[in-house]
């Protein structure tokens, strides 16, 4: 016993020798130096008349070589930071409170250009009041030696220069200063713009197909790298977006301004992305759908030039797709409308599921047109003939899908069908909306003369406006039933004089819709040239429906498909 406490009062011994050492040789907590994070330093500090330092670290070092923590020195009380400006650069200072300094040199750099990161249009400009706010606006600093700093909230800094140019009634742009350069950004015209539809922020998220989107490869592998429309199909039992897109070539003429290479009629595209917020990425691309004639345009409608999605659904698991065909691009005249169906991999032609234009008279504006009821029932429309471009709402409240019909071009009224699911392909199961009686909708099938009593659910003439290319979905979170669609000035027709994109509500699939929401004016959002389409669907929405994204066209510079973000008021 007594040799095992020997040894352990040994031990202890050793212990306290070698502790009294350690302090007598080598205890020196004093001060000695600020050691910075300098790999941080070039990165949070911004090169501009104002320095920030709000993310510089900084820790101790003592004279025993022992040292502390990294802390924000903008943050610790026993740190302060001062800057001096010293010809073309700040020297910037570490402080403790003890007295010991750090210092390292920022080089204040010449502008060279200023790049745009983000524009957001947040209700930027308004006609009525000439109210702009660029909270948000981003931008970033090229310098002369070609680097690029951070980017720079412009309305948090006060050497930016803001002011607004307004070329004329419907043209502006803000003009944003550094030094001496300057950038243009679009203004966006929000005409007709409501504060009762909730839109607090409208913006282009960028390109969905062509060169310059994220599907730029896919897509030119397979010929499809200038199109249109995007019109959106959703799978919501497999979360697939199908998106359809209209006449598509693989090659541009050296002018930029004409077709040519491989000419299909249309393609699809197959995408489980659910983050739309940084754009569309397609899982895979096919087609075409169904394949035009290509001939040349035919004013008699004995002949087709195209063959063009017009809207689909989806029904246990089988995605339908109605079309439209081209006889006369000139006058965009419609022969009729077809659905086909995606079984096994392939497309299939629903035979019992078509309207055919039986007029062979020239086109003329609001004439009544004859339409072939499918299979057995040829009526003439008291107004314009209005089913020959077909979308369908999917999601309606009451389980009916409700198919909402134009005409030719975009001169027309909207009519609207329903049927149940499980009578899709019956088409004399189709019900048509022939008004109201005491504020309850008429529904009368073909066999009651409901084709010809159908009555406009979207009317042009009380808006002044066409309609095309619409789209119709039911937004969970607005509560209502949201048409998108592209007007035109139709009195000069094709003259790209565009009314824009332009959206209306309404708490029912048949109406009443009521006044117009601009959604983009005159192309500020995507192009200088014509902008057409405005489709979306279930599939693309975020946060129930407060968030909806627009897949839209432009026509020239640029012929393709661009996505618009819709955010509404998080206290709607």
């Amino acid at each position: 016993m007594k040799r095992y406490f020997k040894i352990i009062l040994n031990i202890v011994i050793v212990i306290i020798f070698m502790t009294c050492f350690s302090g007598c040789t080598n205890n020196d907590k004093t001060i000695k130096a600020i050691q910075l994070d300098l790999e941080r330093v070039d990165r949070v500090i911004e090169p501009l008349d104002i320095i920030d330092c709000s993310q510089v670290k900084a820790r101790i070092i003592y004279a025993d070589g022992s040292k502390g923590l990294f802390v924000n020195a903008s943050q610790d009380p026993a740190f302060s930071i001062s800057s001096v400006k010293d010809n073309d650069k700040y020297i910037v200072t570490i402080t403790h409170n003890s007295g010991i300094q750090a210092s390292y040199e920022v080089t204040i750099k010449t502008v060279s250009e200023l790049i745009i990161v983000q524009a957001p249009y947040r209700k930027v400009y308004s006609i009525q009041d000439s109210v702009h706010n660029l909270e948000d606006l981003t931008v970033r600093l090229r310098y002369t030696d070609n680097s690029i700093s951070a980017p720079v909230k412009v309305m948090e800094h006060p050497g930016f220069m803001v002011s607004t140019y307004r070329k004329s009634h419907n043209d502006a742009s803000f003009i944003i200063s550094y030094e001496n350069v300057s950038i243009s950004v679009p203004a966006l015209f929000l005409e007709g713009y409501n504060e009762s539809s909730g839109i607090i922020n409208i913006e282009n998220v960028g390109f969905v197909t062509g060169p310059n989107s994220v599907n730029a490869d896919m897509l030119a592998q397979n010929g499809f790298s200038y199109t249109d429309l995007g019109i959106s199909v959703y799978d919501k039992n497999n979360e697939l977006n199908y998106f359809f897109y209209g006449d598509t070539f693989s090659a541009l003429t050296p002018d930029g301004y004409g077709f040519s290479g491989t000419w299909h009629s249309n393609f699809f595209a197959v995408s489980s992305d659910t983050q739309l917020s940084n754009g569309i990425t397609f899982d895979s691309v096919k087609g075409p759908v169904i394949e035009g004639n290509h001939q040349g345009n035919s004013p008699d409608l004995n002949g087709e030039v195209t063959k063009i999605p017009t809207g689909g659904t989806v029904i246990d698991g089988v995605v339908y797709m109605f079309y439209m065909s081209i006889s006369d691009w000139s006058d965009w005249r419609i022969r009729w409308s077809g659905c086909v169906k995606y079984v096994n991999g392939e497309w299939q032609n629903v035979p019992s599921l078509n309207w055919v234009d039986i007029n062979a008279e020239p086109y003329i504006d609001n004439h009544p047109a004859k339409i072939s009821h499918p299979q057995e029932f040829d009526y003439t429309m008291t107004p314009t003939d209005c089913f020959k471009q077909i979308t369908v709402c999917s999601n309606a409240e009451d389980g009916y899908l409700y198919l909402y019909a134009t005409g030719n071009g975009r001169l027309t009224d909207a009519r609207l069908m329903r049927v149940k699911p499980i009578d899709f392909e019956n088409p004399m199961r189709y019900e048509y909306f022939c008004g109201t009686q005491q504020g309850d909708p008429i529904w009368k099938t073909a066999r009651q003369n409901g084709v010809e009593e159908s009555v406009a659910v979207i009317d042009k003439n009380s808006t002044s406006k066409s309609i095309g290319e619409l789209t119709v979905t039911y937004n969970p979170y607005l509560k209502k039933y949201m048409a998108t669609y592209c007007a035109d000035n139709y009195q000069s027709k094709f003259s790209n004089d565009y009314y824009g994109l332009l959206m209306r509500l309404s708490d029912t699939p048949y109406g009443p819709f009521d006044e117009i929401y601009c959604i983009d004016k005159k192309s500020r959002l995507i192009a200088k040239g014509g902008i057409y389409g405005a489709f979306t669907s279930e599939g693309m929405i975020e946060e129930d429906g407060r968030i909806v994204y627009l897949q839209v066209s432009s026509f020239t510079p640029t012929y393709n498909v661009q996505l618009i973000k819709v955010e509404f008021s998080p206290y709607m």
